[in-house]
């Protein structure tokens, strides 16, 4: 099984997050790579403070 990012679409391959398209017949999972991650992390910080009021904070 391999993992894909659902934000930037980047395939787990064993401990790293790389470019590219996933093997033809393997099954595939969602997550989120660190960078992905750590941006929804600081995103919902933001909003959790009442700073979001709509807007969008910058990545």
């Amino acid at each position: 099984m391999e993992t894909v990012c659902c934000v930037c679409a980047r395939i787990k391959r064993g401990s790293r997050w790389i470019n590219g398209e996933p093997r033809p017949g393997l099954a595939v999972s969602h997550g989120f790579c660190p960078a992905c991650y750590q941006a929804l992390i600081r995103r919902i910080e933001f909003f959790g403070r009442g700073r979001g009021r709509g807007l969008t904070p910058a990545a």
